[in-house]
């Protein structure tokens, strides 16, 4: 398998090269995004697929042909539990609205943060919530 050196990330990695010489970063911007959002820890790119993988090679070989890409919680979060993170395989959550009074908002805003701090995110519903001045 040819192999070509992608010098500018944080460490040096090797990857795999299709026969158009094309490597896994075809772009800057798709090397940034992987640096800032799924690179832990200086991690190599060769490091990075053995992560997100968890050591099954048939999965790491169809991520560096770009044939399998799991979604973008489990490419930052795959194997850090065992690091002792809090993580989040799952982009999106959907939780209760909240009620109309101050009490079920907090609470609301307590269930976001918790969902929030493991890389989760929520829409809130708030058709139940009356406009500001609003007679109850």
């Amino acid at each position: 398998m040819a192999t070509k050196t992608i010098e500018k990330t944080k460490k040096s990695a090797t990857v795999p090269t299709t026969q158009n010489d094309n490597v896994w970063f075809e772009n800057e911007l798709q090397q940034d995004i992987w640096e800032k959002k799924y690179c832990v820890d200086g991690e190599s790119l060769d490091e990075f697929f053995d992560r997100i993988s968890g050591g099954n090679e048939q999965m790491r070989k169809l991520i560096q042909q770009r044939r399998f890409m799991p979604g973008g919680r489990i490419l930052a979060s795959r194997g850090l539990s065992d690091r002792g993170r809090k993580i989040t395989y799952s982009n999106c959550y959907v939780i209760a609205p909240p009620e109309d009074n101050i009490e079920s908002i907090f609470d609301c805003a307590t269930r976001l943060a918790r969902t929030y701090s493991y890389g989760g995110g929520c829409g809130v519903d708030i058709s139940k919530l009356s406009p500001a001045g609003a007679n109850q």
